[in-house]
């Protein structure tokens, strides 16, 4: 995921199924928001990029 503003990046693995406010695509824990130079401010536009998305049966066995 990268912060549109200012371009930092960072790798993270989604576990969940959030977000819980409105208007939101995803909400980062407070140590990737640090990365990505959000935190501060509490939300930023960001690009999520997928790296790799696992096919359904690979859904379904980690649960």
């Amino acid at each position: 995921m990268t912060n549109v503003e200012n371009g930092r990046s960072v790798e993270v693995k989604v576990e969940d199924r959030g977000p819980y406010a409105r208007n939101r695509v995803i909400d980062l824990s407070p140590r990737t928001a640090q990365e990505l130079g959000m935190k501060e401010q509490g939300t930023a536009q960001v690009v999520v990029t997928p790296v790799q998305v696992p096919d359904q049966d690979e859904r379904y066995a980690q649960r």
